[in-house]
């Protein structure tokens, strides 16, 4: 209680969270290592202002396939860095430790193609998921997630951590989507060395 006391954020009135992970060994926060994903799908137009959530079945094919292939270049830039890296270690040039996509780029069916990319790259993900519904106060609302990798002796695992969006933009609000941010994620990193980083993501106007 004393630790979340020290860090909650008084000019927001918000909870912080704080998420250890347990990086790979292949990570050095010295040289961290990030990948902005800049996709082109959805735009403005494909969304409904009067059904945020509403996606048709020819359009959802497209943005998956379009996702699958934004995480399929990732990883061929990924394997041309390590052909022209050949004098060099190669493991850690061809590894990232944090990939984040943009608002609104990931549908929620959509979060397996996020999960094999973790696991192609050693990546921690941080990405804005499209429109879901709140269970409870039942209105769309925006958000991101993280994708954080725990890495031991007993294998990997994934753990979805969500960062709620409270400012929307006009068109938001004229469109029922609901603020939500009922905490802040920060996420810290430690690596061998014992160096430690926290970071922490806010999507649009937050």
């Amino acid at each position: 209680l004393a630790e979340q006391g020290r860090i909650f954020g008084r000019q927001s009135n918000l909870p912080a969270y704080l998420l250890p992970i347990e990086c790979s060994k292949a990570t050095n926060l010295t040289a961290f290592k990030v990948a902005l994903v800049q996709s082109l799908m959805p735009k403005d137009a494909d969304f409904s202002e009067g059904d945020p959530l509403h996606w048709t079945e020819p359009y959802r094919a497209r943005h998956r396939a379009h996702l699958a292939a934004m995480c399929r270049l990732l990883g061929q830039q990924l394997s041309a860095a390590r052909f022209a890296n050949r004098k060099v270690t190669t493991q850690r040039k061809t590894q990232l430790d944090l990939i984040v996509f943009p608002e609104l780029a990931i549908h929620p069916d959509d979060m397996w193609l996020l999960h094999r990319l973790s696991d192609s790259t050693g990546a921690v993900i941080f990405a804005g998921q499209t429109f879901v519904e709140h269970p409870y106060l039942k209105k769309p609302i925006n958000r991101a997630v993280w994708l954080l990798r725990q890495e031991s002796a007993a294998g990997r695992q994934i753990i979805r951590a969500y960062q709620g969006k409270e400012y929307g933009i006009p068109w938001e609000k004229k469109a029922g989507v609901a603020g939500h941010r009922p905490y802040q994620d920060i996420v810290e990193f430690k690596d061998n060395q014992g160096v430690t980083a926290r970071l922490t993501g806010a999507v649009c106007y937050d």
